[in-house]
């Protein structure tokens, strides 16, 4: 998902139509999964182990340049990881 986009209720309901959960079918949990982002102008494209989830998606008041920030979830109890985050 896009989170930043999926949470303003702002955005068009066109760009927001893109920012459902499509992933959970395509996900393989305790798997290893592939993404492919292609970010051209401010057109998002995303692939999830080989099938299309985003296509097109316009990203309104996307910078020109900046850094790509991607997120790894995982937990910590008692300083101890319970759930290892996720490799990028």
């Amino acid at each position: 998902e896009v989170y930043g986009y999926r949470m303003d209720e702002t955005m068009p309901s066109d760009v927001l139509l893109w920012y459902r959960v499509l992933c959970q079918y395509l996900w393989r949990k305790r798997e290893w999964n592939t993404f492919k982002i292609t970010v051209v102008k401010n057109v998002l494209n995303v692939e999830l182990n080989g099938h299309s989830v985003i296509e097109d998606a316009k990203l309104p008041g996307l910078p020109e340049s900046g850094p790509i920030g991607l997120q790894h979830h995982g937990k910590k109890e008692n300083g101890k990881w319970v759930r290892p985050p996720s490799l990028i």
